[in-house]
């Protein structure tokens, strides 16, 4: 029997999406033109890592996945923040 998410449930998570993409901005500084440097972008990173989360288990259902779908995609998902997040701090320091 599959499992869905309620709808308040979904709204939740759809508020702190909201939330975490103000967060972005804020910590991206946006409407900055100078760069918001390495930590600056690890936080960047980490809140999207999170969002990605967030959507992978409540809006994918991934949660409720048998064996383990879940951690290949989010190991996945890391992976490619890592690689985006390394060529950041290199196009910062070159």
């Amino acid at each position: 029997m599959p499992s869905f998410t309620s709808a308040r449930a979904l709204i939740w998570v759809w508020l702190v999406l909201i939330a975490l993409s103000a967060g972005t901005l804020f910590v991206g500084g946006a409407t900055s033109e100078e760069s918001f440097g390495i930590l600056g972008g690890a936080a960047v990173f980490g809140i999207t890592f999170f969002k990605t989360k967030l959507i992978l288990n409540y809006y994918l259902d991934l949660k409720a996945a048998i064996g383990n779908w879940n951690m290949f995609f989010s190991s996945l998902v890391f992976l490619i923040l890592l690689i985006l997040f390394g060529l950041y701090c290199a196009s910062l320091l070159f």
